[in-house]
């Protein structure tokens, strides 16, 4: 059951203080998923907590910039993440290197985040990030309730006397990684969407979250051919 050891996909992060001493090369970061298979979230709620700067999260930890770290047009290439004591695990982050760009750079963030199918895309340096939630806010409050009485993701997933459609349905998400180049899937968490085309689910309802520098043209051009596909579909 590919879900049951991934349950948060998409969100922000940012830096804290929380009176722990910090340094040039070492910062404590928080993160916030609003986007996670278990336990499931109150999506818009989670969202607009989040646009408020209230982030309800213990999934903090310490990233380190390693001496191997290099920095390439003013980008730290690698990152160590530590739990807060130090002690417990430990995690290796890399960028990865900037796609072939047949379209011209920039970033771009959009979500639909105020109803199912809530939906994150993530675009920079020639590469997307997608994740889409399509569960309903019915089903996630049941869900909810579940997870409040002890019963976890793995034991539904694996009860046979729940219908195979129902059990389809508490896992309705997708994660996928590519290429801006014809928007294809390199890496996701559904095996079969890789090496296909990237297909949202909706054209409308999305709000912008770019918070650095605005797209190119091209980039933006890009994006929306993505979503008149959708509506042409929907049409």
């Amino acid at each position: 059951w590919i879900f049951s050891s991934a349950t948060a996909f998409a969100g922000v992060a940012s830096r804290h203080d929380l009176g722990i001493a910090s340094s040039e090369n070492e910062k404590v970061v928080c993160w916030h998923s609003p986007l996670r298979t278990w336990p499931p979230e109150d999506t818009a709620a989670a969202w607009a907590a989040a646009d408020r700067r209230q982030l309800p999260t213990e999934d903090c930890g310490r990233v380190h910039r390693t001496s191997q770290g290099r920095f390439v047009e003013g980008h730290v290439e690698e990152w160590l993440e530590y739990d807060l004591t130090g002690e417990a695990y430990e995690e290796r982050w890399h960028r990865l290197q900037p796609a072939a760009l047949g379209v011209d750079g920039g970033s771009i963030a959009l979500a639909r985040i105020h109803e199912a199918p809530f939906e994150l895309l993530v675009v920079t340096a020639g590469r997307f990030g997608y994740f889409r939630d399509g569960r309903s806010s019915v089903l996630v409050a049941e869900l909810v309730e579940l997870d409040r009485r002890g019963v976890g993701l793995e034991k539904l997933l694996l009860d046979g006397s729940r219908p195979l459609e129902s059990r389809r349905a508490m896992v309705n998400c997708e994660a996928s990684v590519g290429v801006l180049d014809g928007w294809i899937i390199e890496h996701a968490v559904l095996p079969w969407k890789v090496g296909t085309r990237l297909q949202l689910s909706r054209s409308d309802g999305w709000v912008d979250l770019t918070a650095s520098s605005r797209p190119s043209a091209a980039l933006h051009n890009a994006v929306e051919s993505l979503l008149q596909q959708v509506e042409a579909v929907e049409l």
